[in-house]
């Protein structure tokens, strides 16, 4: 396993993969630099934000991996 907060950060990026994405308010242990790569990719056209939850978009999907590198 890894060491806190990086399993925090691990998890986040696989339920990104799940259809309804992941809620970042279930996450309090996350430094505001998870949050800043979520609002790049957000900008970057691979996430949608829908109040505290992000989700992968069709483009997201095909860039999961650099996304998920990025935030572990």
């Amino acid at each position: 396993t890894l060491p806190h907060p990086k399993n925090l950060q691990e998890l986040l990026a696989v339920r990104l993969r799940l259809s309804e994405g992941a809620d970042y308010q279930e996450y309090p242990g996350l430094s505001s630099s998870s949050f800043s790569i979520l609002e790049k990719w957000k900008n970057l056209g691979c996430l949608i934000q829908e109040n505290s939850r992000f989700r992968l978009t069709d483009r997201g999907m095909l860039l999961y991996d650099e996304i998920a590198s990025d935030l572990v």
